[in-house]
């Protein structure tokens, strides 16, 4: 849809466009377990952190996290082999 300068557009992004399904997978490319500790001094994590980590693939960082100190640690993934690692 294409407007006029100054107008308002509305884009109805709620139903399928069959002409360009959209197909998006991430990629599992766990970084080297070594960079962990320093992304954790990085980001400060304290004894009251809950991280949450959306796509946490084997849950490294997630685990990483805790050990770091934070209160809680949260993996979340939709991929049943990496949740099994």
């Amino acid at each position: 849809a294409r407007g006029k300068a100054g107008e308002a557009v509305a884009i109805d992004l709620s139903g399928e466009d069959k002409a360009r399904p959209d197909h998006h997978e991430a990629i599992f490319q766990p970084g080297p377990q070594s960079l962990l500790h320093e992304e954790m001094k990085l980001a400060k994590i304290g004894k009251e952190d809950v991280v949450i980590d959306i796509g946490c693939g084997d849950g490294r960082a997630v685990i990483a996290a805790v050990k770091a100190g934070a209160r809680k640690g949260v993996g979340v993934d939709i991929r049943p082999e990496l949740v099994e690692l």
